[in-house]
């Protein structure tokens, strides 16, 4: 299994966040670590139901569909990574629905500790990102997840007007940075 988790949420295939993730991603392997990635827009992931049925049968949940992709490597990586566009002062659909069944971890512990948030936006107000960094901050201490690192790129919308813009370093020596996380030394 992975060392990084990382959840996309934009659905274009050329999407800013998608290559915020991108570079994150570099920078983690480039460290040596093994990063599994899925774009949680391309995946059938059917909203959380609020059954229970997952906390009374040790995490697994009551619905077959592509979170039981991801669920394993939430049992197997020590951090997990959001990269999402800001939709509406929040993370887009997409990524949201794989976060709600997330839920299903109250069942059964998972393997990751710590979170990272990779965030762009085409809004010029460098508040714009507040709330969806708030809920992030929620959500991954209720979790009782360590966060290791929030990168936001504003300014940006048509895709690959990221390209580039210094987010993507950020994201790139965040992601190298993971490293010590895992105990290994600098390069």
């Amino acid at each position: 299994m992975s060392d990084i988790l990382v959840l996309t949420g934009s659905p274009r295939p050329d999407g800013n966040s998608r290559m915020l993730a991108d570079s994150f991603v570099d920078g983690a392997v480039n460290a040596g670590l093994d990063v599994k990635v899925f774009h949680t827009a391309g995946m059938d992931i059917a909203p959380c139901l609020g059954c229970e049925y997952c906390r009374s049968h040790e995490g697994q949940c009551i619905q077959i569909d592509d979170m039981q992709l991801i669920m394993p490597h939430l049992h197997e990586a020590k951090v997990v990574v959001f990269a999402t566009p800001l939709y509406f002062y929040g993370m887009s659909a997409q990524l949201k629905l794989a976060v709600d069944r997330m839920y299903a971890l109250l069942g059964r512990k998972p393997a990751v500790d710590s979170c990272v948030l990779l965030a762009s936006y085409a809004d010029e107000d460098g508040k714009a990102p507040e709330a969806l960094i708030a809920h992030y901050k929620a959500f991954t201490g209720y979790s009782r997840w360590k966060n290791l690192g929030i990168v936001t790129a504003g300014c940006v919308h048509a895709e690959r007007e990221i390209a580039g813009h210094p987010a993507l370093d950020e994201a790139r020596r965040l992601g190298e940075s993971m490293r010590s996380v895992f105990g290994q030394p600098g390069i």
